[in-house]
């Protein structure tokens, strides 16, 4: 772990010789990923608010959230493309 250590301190220094840096701490959540440090040492990275608008577009909300007949007809279904269609509407990632 030194060595990974050492390289992150090099690379931050570097980083500040050229640009104006400030620790902020720990980090938790950054432009939409949130971030989980795991008991083993390594690192979780999830999109909650991303996973939460692409169930609520099909369908999947908190009212039909693991019940039986969603709007789709099965649990947990996501409807099928059919046809080689573009897509004309504009996803929003939040």
């Amino acid at each position: 772990m030194a060595k990974t250590t050492e390289i992150i301190r090099k690379a931050v220094k570097e980083l500040a010789d050229v640009f104006e840096i400030t620790d902020e701490g720990e980090i938790d959540e950054y432009l939409g990923l949130k971030i989980l440090k795991l008991q083993d040492s390594r690192i979780k990275m999830i999109q909650p608010y991303l996973i939460d608008q692409t169930l609520k577009r099909l369908g999947f909300d908190k009212r039909t959230r693991g019940q039986e007949g969603t709007s789709h007809g099965k649990q947990n279904s996501a409807p099928r493309c059919r046809g080689r269609r573009e897509l004309d509407e504009e996803w929003d990632y939040l």
